[in-house]
């Protein structure tokens, strides 16, 4: 356990109560009680981590549905890769900053997900059009 504590962040009693509130991670335990995490378990941990402090959803219900938003029970993610925004619509940057990192799994991947990521990229003249977060009032 001590290596996950150290690779996540998190204390002992956390991942203990984690273990319990999401079905998808239960580490293998020996006849002694140790737990082992395998990698899969720590990336889970990590998402888990992502979702409560970067996008600030506390609530176990509300971290169980952001796993599950999108996944279909075949689907094999690899959550060490995507695209780590840096930058928001309409926040002023200058020549030379840092607008986005895109994570790949693999380091024989980065050359073709470069590749991949300048072609979906359009250069534009046009000013973005920022768009109200209230939508409407119900």
């Amino acid at each position: 356990m001590r290596e996950t504590i150290e690779a996540t962040g998190l204390e002992a009693p956390t991942l203990r109560y984690w273990e319990k509130q999401f079905e998808q991670l239960s580490p293998r335990k020996d006849g002694h009680g140790n737990r082992y995490y395998t990698a899969e378990d720590i990336a889970l941990i990590k998402r888990i981590r992502f979702i409560r402090d970067e996008m600030k959803i506390t609530r176990i219900e509300a971290i169980r549905n952001e796993l599950q938003a999108g996944e279909r029970k075949t689907d094999v993610l690899d959550l060490s890769v995507g695209i780590v925004m840096n930058v928001r619509l309409g926040d002023t940057v200058k020549r030379g900053d840092l607008l986005a990192t895109l994570h790949v799994g693999e380091k024989s991947d980065k050359i073709g997900a470069y590749n991949l990521l300048k072609k979906s990229i359009d250069i534009g003249d046009d000013k973005p059009e920022i768009k109200p977060l209230i939508q409407a009032v119900v």
